[in-house]
């Protein structure tokens, strides 16, 4: 007799297949429970937890620069402005061999500094930041990988020269560092934005969020009260000066005498703020503001205010100028040219030393230096720019 075929099993063995089976259903289901309590406390109890663990794997946030706002003067002409540059990363790892030659030649770098810069970054380092058209055309020409290109605002001052002391500059990374730039940093620099980025296994950004508000991007329009045209006279007037008495600096100030609004400021010498490399200390430095100077005939008029508001001399009063030479103690006061009897009036209009040597002496030491101090000599001229300068006052 034939057993276990197709028409059917041996009851024995169909029973032992079954126990088989029983036991191996029963051996599974601790395994089952375990599995199902683990997916319990991931999915539910650590569900939150695990979502923001992976999030942070592959979510990050990134800044957008903001663009720098515009300095104009008085008419509304550009003085600064930001356009957008290449910038050029590299990821030092995945640049080929030679490739670090490729890139020096192509920015006009030393081929060891430019490599003893990128051994710096492990993954990351910056190849050049603001890269002028030049620059970035050899660069994308190498199709090196691991080489990206950024657009990022640089600072653009389309006057070059025109009231550099004034404007002073902003670095790389849009932070101003000398005159109104770094006075008024805070409202040109505007607001940086946070977007939410995607990156793959490398950190590589593979999806960028845009930008919300892009107002918020761009800084504060600031207008200054110079007026273009008047600075251009100031500073060719000032060339002339250097040109034919060769000295260590010049400055000029011109000012609207109705409101005191500055129109021109002047300084020699000068830079160029969009060429750093070539500018000198002293040809940034703002002498107007950060340098002290004799005021020589200009106190003048403040004489003769102070004497009049004092009543110690009348309007129609004559001063005798001793016909050019006014000796005092051991020194002696000299007018350009021999002059007799003027009025107070003409004593300003002809600039007399004699004259107003007198006059001063109508009024006490302590009393003159009072309406010195009353006109706000010994002060600072409350300019918004860096580095201003306190007025010195001898005591009496």
């Amino acid at each position: 007799m034939r057993t276990g075929t197709a028409q059917g099993l041996d009851p024995s063995q169909v029973k032992w297949v079954r126990v088989r089976v029983g036991l191996l259903a029963l051996a599974f289901v601790p395994l089952f429970g375990v599995m199902a309590a683990r997916a319990v406390k991931l999915q539910v109890l650590e569900g939150p937890k695990m979502r923001q663990m992976a999030q942070a794997q592959y979510l990050d946030e990134a800044q957008i620069a903001p663009r720098r706002g515009v300095i104009e003067d008085r008419h509304g002409a550009a003085l600064a402005a930001s356009v957008d540059v290449d910038s050029i990363s590299v990821d030092p790892g995945a640049l080929p061999d030679g490739a670090v030659a490729k890139l020096a030649q192509a920015l006009g770098e030393p081929p060891r500094a430019l490599a003893k810069r990128l051994a710096r970054g492990r993954h990351f380092a910056w190849l050049v930041r603001g890269a002028t058209r030049v620059q970035a055309a050899e660069v994308e020409k190498l199709a090196l990988p691991g080489v990206a290109f950024h657009k990022e605002p640089r600072r653009f001052y389309p006057q070059r020269e025109l009231a550099a002391n004034v404007l002073g500059f902003a670095g790389v990374d849009g932070k101003g560092l000398e005159g109104i730039e770094l006075t008024y940093d805070k409202v040109l620099k505007g607001k940086p934005q946070e977007i939410d980025v995607i990156k793959d296994a490398r950190r590589h950004t593979v999806f960028a969020q845009g930008a919300g508000n892009t107002d918020e991007l761009s800084g504060a329009r600031v207008e200054l009260t110079l007026d273009r045209g008047i600075q251009h006279i100031a500073e060719q007037a000032l060339a002339g000066v250097m040109k034919r008495n060769t000295p260590k600096g010049a400055m000029a100030v011109v000012m609207d005498p109705a409101t005191g609004e500055v129109l021109a400021l002047a300084s020699a010498p000068h830079f160029n703020p969009n060429d750093l490399s070539s500018a000198s200390r002293a040809g940034i430095r703002d002498r107007p503001v950060v340098d002290s100077f004799e005021p020589g005939s200009t106190m003048k008029p403040f004489t003769l205010s102070a004497a009049l508001d004092a009543q110690v001399v009348k309007p129609g009063d004559t001063i005798f100028c001793e016909h050019g030479r006014y000796p005092i103690g051991k020194r002696v006061i000299h007018d350009d040219e021999p002059m007799g009897d003027l009025t107070i009036g003409q004593i300003l209009q002809k600039s007399s030393n004699i004259g107003a040597s007198k006059i001063a002496a109508k009024l006490s030491p302590d009393r003159l230096m009072a309406y010195f101090t009353a006109f706000a000599f010994g002060e600072k001229t409350g300019l918004a720019l860096p580095g201003a300068v306190r007025g010195r006052m001898p005591t009496p």
